[in-house]
C-alpha cells in the first residue's frame, strides 16, 4: 500500500499524541525502543487483519489503476448500447408501484434481479426525507440510485463494513453488524447473570474482621474481567478462523476474477484485432475501388471521346443531308408550282368542256323532244 511519506520528527510527534506519558526532548532512544515494540506488536498481532484490508480508508493504488484501465476498455465496448431515460413523476408524486415500474422500464430488473425487494424500504426513506409536499422527479432519481447502490453494495458487504459505512446506506442489512450487536447483547446478559455468590472471595474475606467492601468489589471486578477475557479469547479464535476462511475465499474470488479478466482481455484483444483487420480491409477495398473507379473513368472518357467523334461525323452528315434536302425541297417546290399551274389549266379546260357538254346536251334533248313530237304526229296521221 502507498502511504504519505512522513519525516521522523513528524512520526515522533504523532506517536507522542498516542502514548500518554511525559515526553522530553532528549528521549530519542526511549522513543525508538517504544516505536520498535509497537511495530513488533502490530506485525505479530494484526498481520492477518492487514492482509484482509481491515484497516479502513486505504486502497491499493496499483489495483485501482488496473481497474480503471479495465473499466475504460469495457466502457469503449459498451458505448454503442443506447441508454434509457428516467420518466418524469406526476404532479401528485409517485407510488411504490410507479417506482417498481420505472425499475422495469430501465431494465434494472434484468441487471439486478433482486432490486424490487429493496424498493419498499427505499420508497419509505425517500418519502420520509422529501422536501416538498409530494415526491418529485429528483426524488425518483434518488430512489433509483439508492436501489442500485444497495444491489451493488450487497456484493461488497465486507468492504463496506470494513470502511464503517453500513449505516450510511438506507435499507442495507449488514450481517457483520448484526453479529456484533448480538455479541454485545450476549456479553451484557452474561455479565448481568453472574451472581455475586459464585464469585470466589479471597481467603482473608472469609474473616469478618478483615473483610471490607473494597475487597469484595475488587474481587467482583477481577471475576468480571476474567469472564470478559475468556469471551474475548473465544471471539478472537472465532474471528481468526473466519479470517482464515475469508482469506481463502478471497483468494478464490481473486483467482476467478483474474480468470474472468483474462478471458475479457482475450475477447477485447480479438475484437481489437478484428477491428484493425476490418479497417485494413476497408482501406484495401477503398483503394481497389478507387483504382477501379479511375480505370472506369478513363474508359468512360475514351468512350465519350469516341462517341463525340462519331457524333461530330453524324452531325456533318446530317448537315450535308439537310443541305441536300433543302436543294431537293426547292426542286420539289418548283415542280409543285408547275403542277399547280397545270392543274389550274386543266381545271379551266374541264370547266369549259363541261359547259360545252351541257350546251350540247341541251341541244340533244331538244332534238329528242322534237323527234318525239314528229313521231306522235305521224302516228296520229296514220291512225
Amino acid at each position: 500500500m502507498e502511504f504519505s511519506s512522513l519525516d521522523l520528527p513528524e512520526i515522533r510527534e504523532k506517536f507522542k499524541n498516542l502514548v500518554p506519558i511525559e515526553w522530553k526532548q532528549s528521549d530519542s532512544n526511549f522513543f525508538h525502543n517504544i516505536l520498535r515494540r509497537f511495530c513488533n506488536f502490530a506485525e505479530n498481532e494484526t498481520i492477518a487483519i492487514i492482509r484482509l484490508y481491515k484497516t479502513p480508508y486505504f486502497v491499493k493504488l496499483e489495483k485501482l489503476k488496473e481497474l480503471k484501465g479495465l473499466l475504460h476498455i469495457m466502457s469503449s465496448v459498451l458505448l454503442g448500447i443506447p441508454a434509457k431515460e428516467v420518466r418524469n413523476a406526476k404532479s401528485d408524486g409517485f407510488t411504490l408501484q410507479n417506482l417498481k415500474n420505472e425499475l422495469k422500464h430501465l431494465s434494472l430488473t434484468e441487471t439486478f434481479t433482486e432490486i424490487e425487494n429493496y424498493a419498499e424500504v427505499v420508497y419509505k426513506h425517500v418519502d420520509r426525507v422529501k422536501k416538498e409536499q409530494f415526491l418529485r422527479t429528483c426524488d425518483l432519481f434518488d430512489a433509483i440510485e439508492h436501489c442500485q447502490r444497495i444491489c451493488i453494495i450487497n456484493r461488497l458487504k465486507k468492504f463496506l463494513h470494513n470502511q464503517k459505512g453500513c449505516a450510511r446506506v438506507p435499507g442495507l442489512k449488514c450481517d457483520e453488524c448484526t453479529k456484533i450487536q448480538k455479541i454485545q447483547k450476549v456479553q451484557k446478559t452474561s455479565d448481568a447473570e453472574i451472581p455475586l455468590k459464585t464469585a470466589k472471595t479471597p481467603e482473608y474475606s472469609k474473616n469478618p474482621t478483615i473483610a471490607c467492601e473494597k475487597c469484595t468489589e475488587s474481587s467482583q471486578i477481577v471475576l468480571k474481567i476474567k469472564n470478559e477475557l475468556k469471551i474475548n479469547q473465544n471471539l478472537m479464535s472465532e474471528m481468526r478462523k473466519k479470517l482464515e476462511d475469508a482469506d481463502e475465499q478471497h483468494k478464490k474470488v481473486l483467482e476467478e476474477r483474474k480468470k474472468e479478466i483474462g478471458n475479457l482481455q482475450k475477447k477485447i484483444d480479438t475484437q481489437t484485432k478484428w477491428k484493425t483487420e476490418n479497417l485494413e480491409l476497408k482501406k484495401r477495398i477503398s483503394e481497389i475501388s478507387n483504382q477501379k473507379n479511375e480505370e472506369n473513368l478513363l474508359k468512360r472518357v475514351k468512350e465519350l471521346e469516341n462517341t463525340g467523334q462519331e457524333n461530330e461525323k453524324k452531325i456533318e452528315n446530317l448537315i450535308a443531308m439537310i443541305s441536300r434536302m433543302e436543294m431537293t425541297e426547292e426542286k420539289y417546290q418548283d415542280i409543285i408550282t408547275e403542277e399547280d399551274q397545270k392543274f389550274k389549266r386543266l381545271r379551266l379546260d374541264f370547266i369549259n368542256a363541261s359547259e360545252s357538254w351541257n350546251s350540247e346536251k341541251q341541244q340533244l334533248h331538244q332534238e329528242i323532244l322534237t323527234r318525239n313530237q314528229r313521231i306522235q304526229e305521224f302516228h296520229v296521221e296514220n291512225s
